[in-house]
């Protein structure tokens, strides 16, 4: 049996504005294994949303192929791509999405009705995911009487009522405060082991992304890193890292406008200052880190050694 459950091959995405093309995803190679929690991680605007809308059938590809536990989504109408989402696919927010007029049972009742699934077990499954989130003393509740981290465990619960092959998480803690976004982000792990599905998480956040199996690191529409079991440490310096080499690669840009009197030495300088500045202080701080890490090794070092007499 096929270990995929993702796999999408010279994956490209193009917006049409006016006369105008815009690519946004630039030939995409990727391969998800089934069970696997993905995190996807990048500037705005290096495509993750929308990489995630062509996975869970919200966007189609303008080339390539993409195969969802084995449906070829580019092959697929708007009929077939609807019955898809109901089928395979959770979806989770970062505003949650709840429909205000209905209770948090009803919120998750919705894809089961949807998908014509009987009374009962409409009944049965929605009281089952909303235990599964820690919520079954709610389901009467609206969302406005729901804070913010119950609202969002809501829409876990939604995401889940089709039982779904993949949850797909967009910025799923951008709108929550720290521990409630960890106890989400502990929330997606247990889900993960109990029942097997696979998440891919699109987020900002590196602590989010430390808890993933796997981090995928794009920029300007291609993937350009790939990480397994990384450390926030490690996924900060990466980030310096190509800070510093895009700093450089502006300062070379901005001696050609010089040169080439596309711009005033006044203009040219100011800039030039800046970036260097900027430049420096990723050095700075990169370089502490550095002597910090050698510190404490030194300090385990010395741990435990009795003074000589």
């Amino acid at each position: 049996m096929n270990n995929l459950i993702i796999e999408t091959q010279g994956l490209t995405k193009t917006y049409r504005t006016g006369n105008l093309d815009v690519p946004v995803l630039k030939g995409i190679d990727l391969k998800v294994e089934r069970g696997e929690i993905l995190s996807l991680m990048g500037p705005s605007g290096c495509g993750k949303t929308t990489l995630m809308n062509v996975l869970g059938g919200l966007d189609c590809p303008t080339s390539g192929s993409v195969r969802v536990n084995g449906n070829p989504l580019e092959c697929m109408n708007d009929d077939e791509l609807t019955k898809f989402r109901l089928r395979e696919i959770g979806f989770v927010f970062q505003f949650f999405n709840l429909i205000p007029t209905l209770t948090a049972a009803e919120n998750v009742q919705l894809p089961l009705i949807l998908a014509g699934e009987e009374r009962w077990e409409v009944m049965d499954r929605c009281s089952s995911v909303l235990e599964q989130v820690g919520l079954s003393d709610k389901l009467g509740r609206m969302p406005y009487e729901l804070s913010g981290g119950e609202r969002q465990r809501v829409a876990v619960a939604r995401a889940l009522a089709n039982n779904p092959s993949i949850v797909l998480a967009d910025e799923p803690t951008g709108n929550l405060d720290s521990k409630t976004a960890a106890n989400l982000i502990d929330l997606f792990n247990v889900i993960n082991d109990e029942n097997g599905q696979t998440f891919v998480l699109v987020t900002h956040d590196s602590e989010v992304a430390e808890s993933a199996d796997r981090i995928i690191y794009m920029r300007d529409g291609i993937i350009v890193d790939e990480m397994k079991e990384v450390t926030r440490r490690q996924t900060m310096e990466i980030e310096d890292s190509r800070g510093k080499s895009q700093i450089l690669k502006t300062l070379d840009e901005l001696d050609s406008l010089y040169l080439y009197n596309q711009i005033n030495e006044e203009l040219y300088r100011r800039l030039k200052a800046e970036y260097i500045s900027h430049f420096c202080e990723i050095e700075i701080n990169m370089n502490m880190s550095e002597i910090g890490r050698e510190l404490s090794q030194r300090s385990s070092s010395y741990a435990g050694r009795a003074p000589s007499a």
